[in-house]
């Protein structure tokens, strides 16, 4: 009895055998996208939820990360590693759908009908191309909804800050000049941040609160910090201030429990430290101030209870109430060099 090509077709899909031969544009090869079922080669399938790491494994001849590269005519193939961000399982599920679409139109295109030399080599390159245009459209997309939470009236945000921040490809336009209030307030994913080099304003408690932030890379052409701009960054390891810095805000940096030194010395134009800029920053056991700085206002540095040491500039006027007090552990202070001193402070540097 002779049976019919969706009969056959049924039987081959029972069997775990390749389907037949069937161009990407035909109507059942849309069929199958309609299923979830696409066929990038004739003995290959590809779906959203067969891409696994068995599957790659079992198509490449190879680990996951691997792809293979055409040596001389293409008769050869020699495996290079890709980097884990760049597997295919390291795209998110949307963008899968993506890659199993275009191996489907790439190799039916090239006529391959099974994964010889030839079709490993058009495998190879359609993941290869597919992999970059996903990454790029990721890239974009995520650029642009990182503007419109940050930039005013650049649409509706529709992403919030933790699943932005979470993304392996997030990062701050480089247009950005200024970090606005509140951007990141309570931000727990964000870990690390690179400012763009044009940015000169940090805004009141753009960071506040983010309890898992490590490290952050202020760049030279910040000029400002604002109140509470960091205020509760817990986390906070490290800080490089620029020679441009010439105003910190109040309690901008107070809480930095994980902050071990600051370093104002390259802050050439900052004249005042402001009240609670730096208070109950624990673990700070080394404190260097800036040569132009005339002003220590009200707690400036109340309890910083591991400061061992601390040397006042010359050109300091005044250190205002409890601008120290609290810091146990500081048992050297050099007032030598502050000639210009007139005002110090109720228990300015009281241990209570």
């Amino acid at each position: 009895m002779v049976r019919g090509m969706e009969e056959d077709e049924a039987e081959t899909w029972r069997r775990g055998d390749a389907p037949p031969s069937r161009g990407a544009d035909s109507e059942a090869c849309r069929a199958d996208r309609a299923r979830g079922k696409l066929a990038p080669c004739q003995d290959v399938l590809l779906s959203p939820s067969s891409i696994t790491e068995r599957s790659i494994q079992a198509h490449s001849g190879g680990a996951a990360g691997d792809c293979f590269e055409v040596v001389g005519d293409g008769s050869a193939l020699a495996p290079t590693t890709l980097p884990s961000s760049l597997s295919l399982l390291a795209l998110p599920p949307e963008l899968l759908t993506l890659v199993a679409e275009q191996l489907d139109a790439h190799c039916a295109a090239s006529g391959v009908r099974g994964l010889d030399a030839r079709g490993l080599a058009s495998f190879a390159a359609a993941c290869s191309a597919c992999l970059a245009a996903a990454h790029d459209e990721l890239r974009a997309a995520l650029h642009a909804a990182v503007t419109r939470c940050l930039v005013p009236d650049s649409g509706p945000q529709v992403v919030s800050r933790d699943a932005l921040v979470a993304c392996p490809y997030f990062s701050l336009p480089e247009t950005l000049t200024e970090i606005p209030q509140r951007s990141f307030q309570d931000c727990t994913a964000l870990a690390s941040l690179s400012l763009p080099a044009g940015c000169t304003t940090i805004g009141k408690n753009a960071f506040f609160g983010c309890t898992q932030l490590t490290e952050v890379e202020l760049p030279a052409a910040l000029t400002t910090i604002c109140n509470g701009a960091f205020d509760g960054s817990t986390s906070l390891e490290r800080l490089s201030f620029p020679a441009a810095l010439d105003k910190i805000g109040g309690w901008a940096f107070q809480g930095l429990t994980s902050l071990v030194e600051v370093d104002l010395s390259p802050c050439l134009g900052l004249t005042t430290i402001p009240y609670g800029a730096f208070a109950g920053n624990t673990a700070l056991a080394k404190l260097t101030l800036p040569r132009a700085l005339t002003t220590i206002a009200t707690t400036a540095f109340y309890r910083c209870i591991s400061l061992t040491e601390l040397t006042l500039p010359a050109s300091l006027v005044s250190v205002g109430d409890g601008a120290f007090n609290g810091c146990l552990a500081l048992t050297q202070l050099n007032f030598r060099e502050a000639t210009a001193l007139r005002s110090l402070g109720y228990g300015a540097f009281a241990v209570s």
